[in-house]
């Protein structure tokens, strides 16, 4: 049986796994546009001390996120922050999350069928 569907399902397998770290580095781009949108880019750096080497990193990663979800938005071709703010809600935010609950669903029922 495993000579007849061990390479499909191998092939299967890295693509699964290929899906899942594409999956991953978008939730990340999302969540750090997210946190660069909210400032939380900038409240940590209240403080009189220099940030860290992580801290600048990190921060740098939110801005950068923050710029290409704005790149993404502004080719949606809407003008006003409060616009942009608004098509994230509807262009992003509110399908990605829908499809991380249909993802978790299909995982929840793969484990189920796995038993």
């Amino acid at each position: 049986l495993w000579s007849a569907w061990g390479e499909p399902i191998q092939s299967l397998l890295r693509y699964w796994s290929q899906l899942e770290s594409r999956t991953k580095q978008t939730f990340d781009l999302i969540r750090l546009a997210a946190e660069g949108r909210c400032g939380l880019a900038d409240a940590n750096s209240s403080d009189k001390n220099l940030p860290s080497r992580a801290e600048r990193k990190i921060r740098e990663k939110r801005k950068k996120a923050a710029a290409t979800l704005e790149d993404v938005l502004s080719r949606s071709g809407e003008g006003s922050s409060s616009a942009h703010d608004n098509s994230a809600l509807d262009l992003i935010y509110e399908p990605l999350a829908l499809l991380f609950e249909e993802r978790a669903t299909m995982r929840e029922l793969w484990e189920k069928r796995e038993e």
